[in-house]
């Protein structure tokens, strides 16, 4: 084999290598768009009512333990309280 042959076997395999490359976060199986829709959208409605059900559970932690969960903004920028002159 000339040296040419060899350099163009090269890179039909690394084409080929690339070709089959799977990267792990991509679906095994080949879904339709329309598939890839209501998955998306089935997976949108559970973590909208998981947000719900840990939002109900702060609320009854707040209201019936006084635990204070949820975050507390002060006014002004810095975050922190002024102090008052005498």
């Amino acid at each position: 084999m000339t040296p040419s042959v060899k350099l163009e076997s090269k890179r039909l395999k690394y084409i080929h290598d690339l070709a089959l490359f799977q990267h792990p976060l991509m679906p095994k199986s080949k879904e339709t768009p329309a598939e890839t829709i209501k998955r998306l959208e089935r997976e949108l409605a559970e973590e909208k009512l998981r947000n719900q059900i840990l939002n109900g559970m702060v609320d009854i932690m707040d209201n019936e333990y006084g635990a204070g969960l949820r975050k507390k903004y002060l006014s002004g920028t810095s975050g922190k309280q002024k102090a008052t002159a005498k």
